[in-house]
């Protein structure tokens, strides 16, 4: 039961040793710095350094009773209110970035001809980049070695991507490379066809294209990715993926 509301909570906001703690909060209602320690088996140092950020989010308040240092919880309701002090935080922030992006712009001294190239690692790195081009404004055509991802793909962090594709304008388009049955997400601008991995068999990873952007990946051995930014890549890679699309139509 609390694994799955720790869960919940870290999606929140909140990192896992916050949740552990506050759930372990909620459950003392008062408790000394000990006792949560060994409820969480969290370390003392990390116990108190957890238990001064709740303070700071208004979900823990620290006092003092017969000499001893003492926590108690506040109600599940000021999560919400931690919410939307992060809401504020982020349109506060949004509206910064707009005022100062003509600044920026003036300052940007790469050539537009020059390829931007970004390396990123690790399944953080990933669901960083899933979030920047799910925000994107433009079409998605993509080459995926579908049964090489699923050796590695993290099932929540593909769940949550598909959950935000729900409202995704633009279209895309998925080349699976697999011999897998598939079940396609509920995901209305999602165009999918398949291949077998006799006709694509040294794909292990993905190509992407998407404006001027190609994110390249790769499976085989975690999640390495790499982004290039050049409107003429982006061109020859896309025209070369729409090749295998048309050509997938008789698989």
């Amino acid at each position: 039961m609390y694994q799955e509301l720790s869960r919940d909570i870290i999606r929140l906001g909140l990192t896992e040793k916050e949740a552990a703690v506050y759930i372990a909060m909620l459950r003392f209602g008062s408790a000394m710095a000990s006792d949560i320690t060994e409820s969480t088996k969290i370390s003392r140092a990390s116990t108190y350094d957890t238990l001064t950020a709740l303070g700071q989010m208004g979900l823990v308040t620290a006092y003092t009773e017969g000499g001893e240092h003492r926590y108690s919880a506040e109600p599940p309701e000021r999560l919400l209110n931690v919410l939307r002090l992060q809401r504020r935080e982020v349109e506060m922030r949004e509206s910064l970035a707009e005022r100062i992006l003509p600044q920026l712009a003036a300052v940007h001294t790469v050539h537009a001809t020059k390829p931007k190239i970004r390396y990123i690692e690790g399944i953080d790195g990933l669901r960083n980049m899933q979030r920047e081009y799910e925000a994107w404004d433009e079409d998605t055509i993509q080459l995926v070695g579908y049964d090489t991802f699923c050796t590695v793909s993290d099932r929540r962090l593909t769940r949550d991507h598909h959950e935000i594709l729900q409202d995704r304008k633009q279209s895309i388009r998925s080349l699976l490379v697999t011999n897998k049955e598939i079940k396609l997400p509920n995901i209305p601008r999602l165009k999918v066809r398949c291949v077998p991995t006799s006709f694509f068999d040294a794909v292990q990873g993905e190509v992407s294209v998407c404006g001027d952007r190609v994110l390249l990946f790769s499976y085989a051995s975690g999640f390495i990715a790499i982004e290039i930014t050049s409107p003429v890549i982006a061109a020859t890679v896309r025209a070369t993926l729409e090749l295998a699309w048309k050509a997938a139509e008789s698989f």
